[in-house]
């Protein structure tokens, strides 16, 4: 079975409230799945080892998956943002009904997890929200959506770090907030790269260590001479290198990408 591309590592602070929560838009854990995702513990969560829980849900309408790490207060460090993040990601979720239901029976759900005010993002015909550093957007289209966010000052760099290193293309879209929007083509499914003047660069030491941070799934990559082109570029390193198709990235401005080769 091919794997899907709508498919996330999540840092949480509390399991089994952020389970409860994402419940209310469709996800279910999944069964025989704890740990399932190939890198997915060495890329997002290296300290699995050390008794981290974790557990897969997905959900049955929209094919996404969400892997979630609950690391303990000991390895947590302060989320660098209340907003955006560099690095991380905005997880776009088909929901039938009103968004804004569906946000507000998250809001009851999640208990004492922080969940921000939702916010309305016309672009993408739905409402947004901050579940536990993590956000999302309720969205009345069928397609799920991954938008990574950036910098202005390190989107350079990561474009670099597609083009050159993974051998990605993207086609612009407009952006009306000072910033740049590309779509990586043939990615599998809907990846927007947005590079904002509000997004934060975290301090050098967080990696990936904060609730909230995640990674992301790209296909069709092409991993064929990648890692003479990661060495040469300097633009990052394989926390798993390619091999049998696959493989785990960090990019150079804080994206942890686990990649899977074209088929056939």
């Amino acid at each position: 079975m091919a794997p899907t591309p709508y498919y996330h590592g999540i840092v949480v602070s509390d399991l089994d409230a952020f389970r409860s929560a994402i419940a209310a838009i469709g996800f279910a854990p999944v069964a025989g799945e704890h740990g399932a995702a190939r890198g997915q513990a060495g890329a997002v969560a290296p300290w699995l080892e050390r008794g981290t829980r974790s557990l897969c849900v997905a959900n049955a309408a929209t094919g996404q998956q969400l892997h979630l790490t609950e690391l303990p207060l000991a390895l947590l460090v302060p989320r660098p943002a209340v907003g955006a993040v560099q690095g991380d990601t905005t997880i776009g979720v088909p929901a039938a009904g009103d968004p804004r239901e569906v946000c507000a029976r998250v809001r009851v759900a999640a208990g004492r997890l922080e969940v921000g005010e939702p916010e309305d993002v016309l672009r993408e015909d739905g409402v947004g929200f901050v579940l536990d550093g993590q956000r999302f957007v309720v969205t009345r289209r069928r397609e799920p959506f991954t938008v990574v966010h950036y910098s202005l000052r390190d989107w350079p760099l990561a474009r670099r770090f597609y083009e050159e290193v993974l051998g990605y293309c993207f086609f612009p879209l407009p952006d009306r907030a000072g910033g740049e929007r590309n779509r990586v083509e043939n990615a599998g499914g809907r990846v927007d790269l947005s590079a904002s003047p509000g997004t934060v660069v975290p301090p050098p030491g967080a990696g990936k260590r904060y609730a909230g941070a995640n990674c992301f799934r790209l296909l069709n990559a092409k991993l064929a001479g990648a890692e003479e082109r990661l060495a040469s570029t300097g633009l990052g390193h394989w926390l798993v290198p390619p091999a049998g198709g696959f493989a785990v990235a960090a990019g150079p401005a804080n994206e942890v990408v686990e990649l899977y080769a074209a088929s056939g």
